[in-house]
């Protein structure tokens, strides 16, 4: 579900959201990792690359030749497993936007909590597997049009990451 709103400035950001059918660590793995992020980040058509150097400073970058376009972001932050900060830049464009991902785990009960990166606390007590919620906040537009400019492609990226893992389990589902 998108979301938009006006922000401090009149910057106006975007808020997209979904449940992957993953533990969080499973999910950090995906939005960090290259080889991942180029499997399922952008469509297989397009022939990504990815560039990732998971440290404050560290570039995290996907192309495709195919569609003569990249993303040259720098990670500002993380937390792993949970948060990403990454100042966001198309290559050839000098506007910079920052984009939070951030990676809320939902143990079967459905509760929300943080997690750290043992892979151990991926399961609630009672051995379920948890979902995550991924919660994708970009920021930093100067208008609603630009803004609007990402709201498909974070849906559509954040669609194609549900689909690697499969749709949560519905609340009481025991399969």
């Amino acid at each position: 579900m998108s979301r938009a709103r006006a922000t401090v400035g009149g910057m106006v950001e975007l808020t997209d959201d979904v449940l992957v059918a993953a533990p969080a660590d499973a999910v950090w793995h995906d939005v960090t990792d290259p080889a991942s992020i180029a499997e399922w980040f952008w469509p297989e058509r397009m022939d990504p690359h990815a560039e990732v150097e998971p440290v404050p400073g560290g570039v995290w970058s996907v192309s495709s030749d195919p569609a003569g376009m990249a993303v040259d972001a720098t990670i500002v932050g993380l937390e792993p497993p949970n948060t990403l900060r990454l100042q966001w830049r198309w290559r050839g464009e000098e506007a910079v936007t920052e984009v939070e991902v951030s990676l809320d785990p939902i143990t079967a009960s459905g509760a929300l909590g943080r997690t750290s990166i043992d892979p151990d606390l991926s399961k609630d007590a009672s051995g379920s597997t948890r979902s995550t919620r991924v919660r994708v906040v970009h920021s930093g537009f100067t208008d609603e049009v630009d803004r609007d400019n990402h709201v498909q492609g974070w849906a559509d990226c954040l669609q194609r990451l549900v689909e690697r893992h499969g749709p949560p389990a519905a609340s009481g589902d025991d399969s």
